[in-house]
């Protein structure tokens, strides 16, 4: 299979997360067959979440980097649990957001990431990602973040769909009450 690529739209409909912890603006290679891809977060100057970090320099913290990462490896494991149910992923571009079926919400489980360098407002984060291992519901990551072809964060990411996600995925509705659903899973 060829390569794919999917805009914010795509992407909105694929992960839960919205304006302002949104740090996913576009991926720009999915390859299905070799179960990596490479998104893309441009930093921009006004970036609302980097204001604060440090007065008078604003960085785009390195927790962020990591989160920004974290979407993009959710964003192809949600890809793969649809292909793995026989949703055509190469035609999300085509179905209507009312055809594409539930994705649970995948939780970051565990990160080993090691900083080289922060990274400036203005510039443009590559974030890649491939699956290096899969149990179950549980997948494993080897990561990077680059500058301008320069590492700026690399390491291991393990996301899973804890159990109450998956209950709440067949269900399609989720409970009103969280404390209920956390009863529930004890």
């Amino acid at each position: 299979m060829k390569s794919l690529s999917f805009d914010h739209r795509i992407i909105r409909r694929i992960l839960p997360h919205r304006f302002s912890m949104l740090l996913l603006d576009r991926i720009e290679i999915y390859i299905p067959d070799k179960r990596a891809i490479v998104g893309i977060k441009h930093i921009g100057q006004n970036e609302l979440l980097a204001q604060g970090y440090l007065p008078f320099h604003p960085l785009f913290p390195p927790t962020l980097v990591i989160e920004a990462l974290a979407q993009t490896c959710g964003f192809m494991m949600n890809l793969e649990y649809l292909a793995n149910r026989g949703f055509q992923v190469w035609s999300l571009r085509r179905e209507k957001q009312r055809d594409i079926p539930p994705v649970p919400h995948s939780v970051l489980a565990e990160s080993r990431m090691r900083h080289y360098s922060l990274t400036q407002l203005g510039q443009t984060l590559s974030l890649q990602a491939n699956i290096i291992l899969q149990r179950n519901e549980v997948y494993v990551f080897k990561t990077r973040a680059l500058v301008d072809d320069r590492e700026i964060t690399v390491g291991d990411i393990m996301l899973a769909y804890p159990e109450y996600t998956a209950r709440w995925n067949r269900a399609s509705v989720a409970p009103a009450n969280l404390r209920e659903a956390l009863h529930d899973v004890g």
